[in-house]
């Protein structure tokens, strides 16, 4: 796969059907056994399936990132006092953010930028109460122009890029949510970024398709100064029961200078 130029930043998104990942034993191998102790304190069923997957797939695009550097198995991590999971030390210092829901897992993994993940069904339900806790006054009045189911689709948005932003910040479900106000027209911009001390923040989405379901992918980068970057969507696709998972990289992107269609083939795993 082709690498960015010198001077620019190649952030990595990786996504897969965690029943896909699961069904590889080489896949679980990679595992250890901390690994093990920490995930297998979940106790619903497919919560835990999400988890273990994305922590194979984050283990499978470490190594990928790094030019298997490090074999996945040989990655290990820590966890901040926010609880946010880090490389251990000692290791090379890749940035990542993993996110994960029931049907699709997530990975975006960078040596530059620092980068917040957030994966959401469109059709996730959404309660009063919920929006009334997560979305600002003037988000709520923006949303309100618009027709169902128009207005939950801008809400959902809302989240994802609230949730990638936090991950971005290192704090999770700590952020106050109600601090962060964005507007979603003409694009996604956070209008209280001066709430937030961190870098001027560049905002992706994308949309893939699960199982049954659309889902949306939010990307939060940190613009480092004098430095551009491109993002490349990868998904893990099973071809057949015989071959094995590949990567497919389905798009590309300019951090700065928006889509840019360009085939970028296929990686082994």
């Amino acid at each position: 796969m082709p690498r960015p130029a010198a001077g620019r930043g190649l952030i990595e998104i990786w996504t897969a059907r965690p029943k896909s990942l699961l069904k590889a034993r080489s896949c679980l191998q990679v595992l250890d056994d901390d690994d093990r102790t920490e995930l297998g304190k979940i106790a619903n069923i497919a919560s835990l399936e999400a988890a273990v997957a994305g922590r194979i797939l984050l283990r499978l695009a470490l190594s990928h990132v790094s030019n298997q550097r490090l074999a996945a198995a040989y990655w290990r991590f820590a966890r901040l006092e926010t609880g946010k999971l880090q490389l251990a030390a000692g290791l090379p210092q890749i940035n990542f953010s993993l996110s994960h829901c029931d049907a699709l897992v997530g990975v975006a993994v960078s040596h530059v930028f620092e980068v917040g993940l957030d994966i959401e069904s469109v059709d996730s339900p959404m309660s009063a109460a919920v929006k009334d806790a997560f979305l600002t006054h003037d988000e709520q009045r923006r949303l309100s122009r618009l027709h169902a189911p128009h207005s939950l689709r801008g809400a959902i948005r809302i989240w994802t890029l609230k949730e990638a932003f936090s991950k971005l910040l290192g704090a999770g479900f700590a952020s106050e949510f109600q601090a962060m106000d964005f507007r979603l027209f003409p694009e996604p911009e956070l209008v209280s970024e001066q709430n937030f001390p961190t870098s001027p923040t560049h905002f992706e989405s994308l949309y893939i398709e699960g199982d049954d379901n659309l889902y949306l992918t939010t990307l939060a980068v940190a613009q480092a100064a004098a430095s551009t970057g491109e993002i490349q969507f990868l998904n893990l696709i099973e071809e057949t029961s015989e071959r094995p998972a590949r990567a497919s990289a389905v798009s590309e992107t300019s951090a700065r200078c928006g889509a840019v269609a360009q085939n970028v083939g296929a990686v082994e795993e």
